[in-house]
């Protein structure tokens, strides 16, 4: 019953923020400078053209009725046309899509089984072992996204030839075998923040009341992690790791124009570069929603780890 007041209520809350981003997206192809119409029908096109091509498009429509007429058309499930190649923006996500959930997919699961182990031994360790553990996360944090990439390249495709240098792959093996060095890359960002919150939370725990009333009880040093301080621990890194998920979503861009990733993010680095605003449009509000998704399950993950959190 409580996860599901969750659900309603971030649903809710959730709405206001995606119709923000819509109308963002579409003041953006109004103050733009340059004319759409004309970035759609090409430089040469005649004044007859860019009156047709206005008029198909709604572009002498204001922005308030841009906006409307754009929410009637998303709760339809109709995100536009591309100006560029003709097709449903609907076709285009979904061809993509898939691409990104993958890489996405990996590179939070792989952040999050490396922030585990190394946030408990950190959060349990002395305070040197946790500042070392936390000064490798810093640097960590800290490497552009494009050069890690680059190097990975480098070093392991074109040195070392263990992996491919860049696609998707066909099949599971030769996809996994692709998707190595890119989800590398997004975990080199997202799992030393989720170390950092992990290993700070668990020394918080461990210096708790109830923690030196079980190690005082003669329980285990592994027992008391296990039992009394890894559940108390998780929630604040749950929470991080559902708001990375924003990051991952975004970032995709960098990761996947480094390795020829043909995924939604590619797809809106060309949109953008472009100027196809009905297709930038449409990733907005789907990336929005996939936020917003990530966000509500970290909520629900939390509220099962412990009732007692204040959602």
């Amino acid at each position: 019953m409580r996860v599901t007041r969750i659900l309603v209520r971030r649903a809710v809350s959730a709405a206001p923020l995606l119709l923000v981003l819509l109308f963002l997206t579409v003041a953006l192809q109004a103050i733009t400078p340059g004319d759409p119409a004309r970035a759609i029908a090409g430089p040469r096109a005649s004044e007859a053209v860019l009156a047709a091509t206005r008029a198909a498009y709604h572009l002498d429509d204001g922005i308030v009725q841009q906006f409307t007429s754009a929410v009637a058309r998303a709760l339809q499930g109709d995100l536009g046309t591309s100006n560029r190649s003709g097709v449903p923006v609907t076709t285009l996500i979904s061809e993509r899509a898939p691409r990104t959930a993958w890489l996405a997919a990996l590179g939070l699961l792989v952040s999050a089984l490396i922030s585990l182990p190394f946030g408990i031994w950190a959060g349990t360790s002395s305070r040197f072992e946790r500042t070392v553990v936390d000064q490798a996360s810093l640097v960590s944090m800290n490497l552009p996204t494009y050069w890690l990439a680059l190097v990975l390249v480098l070093v392991f495709s074109l040195g070392l030839a263990w992996f491919p240098v860049g696609g998707f792959g066909e099949g599971l093996g030769d996809r996994l075998q692709h998707l190595v060095l890119p989800t590398v890359a997004i975990s080199a960002a997202i799992a030393p923040v989720l170390v950092r919150s992990l290993s700070e939370s668990m020394a918080r725990v461990m210096a708790a009341d109830h923690v030196t009333t079980a190690r005082a009880a003669g329980l285990g040093a592994g027992t008391v992690v296990r039992r009394h301080a890894i559940r108390n621990a998780l929630p604040p890194m749950v929470t991080l790791l559902g708001l990375q998920a924003g990051y991952i979503v975004f970032g995709l861009v960098l990761v996947e124009s480094s390795f020829d990733i043909n995924g939604l993010g590619t797809l809106l680095f060309e949109s953008v570069r472009e100027r196809d605003f009905p297709v930038v449009q449409g990733l907005t509000l789907v990336l929005g929603i996939c936020v917003v998704l990530a966000n509500l399950l970290a909520d629900v993950a939390v509220a099962l780890l412990d009732p007692r959190w204040s959602l």
